[in-house]
């Protein structure tokens, strides 16, 4: 009779199992039973990267198509982000991931927001989400922009990442606590909101707010046209809102936020 050869099995062991043989043939039963949980989506979970449920849809069933105006104002902020530098910004990253979030475009917005805000000739913003500080960073980033006007529920200083420091405060920034979903708050803030060249909709995406938000500022009166630019406009929670917009709009992602950047005119009604 041959000896039995018996061997401890230790976490290590089993690490290499899940690894080498089970993983990849659960993975290939994943993708053969539901497809969306493989693949790409299922490698993405290992590795840690961001991945969100999004959908693909014909443009020709939105509510609006683009105009020629904002066609043109993609390409030439485009072209303008090519020069854009946010040296500032990312000197006071302090993460290599948010250090390549503001560096790299396309893929990430920064650069963008500084070229759309140098083309259109923007004094006044109004962001609606401040959270690090890298967009009004971006924003103020453009020698024409004045004011950032920026609104968020928690103030600045209790993000442990962020971006912003009090001298910030005196050179064009101010910060605006204030949930912009409820109809009084909104009140409170329509003369900030309806002065603004650009607004930025970058809230929690939570299938609530940036609808009642949206609403209101169709609603509002404007003395001059606005730039809306809508982050994440291919989210899951922002699709539907996103495509009933009854207003010339263009999907910018290409050369914006990889997670959808949109763009609409908002009309003056005067």
């Amino acid at each position: 009779m041959s000896p039995r050869i018996t061997s401890k099995l230790t976490p290590l062991h089993v690490r290499r199992w899940w690894r080498i043989r089970a993983l990849p043939r659960l993975e290939k039963h994943i993708s053969f039973l539901f497809p969306p949980l493989g693949g790409d989506r299922f490698r993405a979970r290992r590795m840690g990267v961001y991945d969100e449920w999004t959908v693909i849809y014909d443009p020709g069933n939105d509510a609006s198509e683009a105009s020629e105006a904002l066609i043109q104002l993609v390409c030439d902020a485009a072209l303008r982000a090519t020069t854009v530098s946010l040296t500032d910004a990312i000197s006071r990253a302090e993460s290599d991931s948010q250090r390549y979030e503001l560096e790299r475009w396309p893929g990430h917005h920064y650069r963008f927001l500084t070229a759309l805000a140098e083309i259109v000739d923007a004094k006044s913003i109004v962001e609606i989400g401040t959270y690090a500080g890298a967009s009004a960073l971006s924003f103020l980033a453009a020698p024409c922009v004045e004011e950032v006007v920026s609104y968020d529920i928690v103030p600045w200083r209790s993000i442990d990442s962020t971006l912003l420091i009090e001298a910030d405060f005196s050179h064009g920034l101010q910060q605006c606590l204030s949930d912009l979903s409820d109809p009084v708050e909104f009140g409170r803030s329509m003369s900030v909101l309806s002065k603004a060249d650009i607004v930025f909709l970058d809230g929690p995406k939570d299938g609530r707010f940036e609808q009642a938000l949206l609403d209101r500022l169709l609603a509002m009166k404007r003395e001059k046209p606005q730039l809306l630019i809508i982050d994440d406009v291919r989210v899951n929670t922002m699709v539907k809102t996103w495509r009933s917009l009854p207003l010339p709009k263009i999907d910018a992602t290409s050369f914006g936020h990889w997670s959808g950047t949109g763009l609409v005119w908002l009309p003056s009604t005067e």
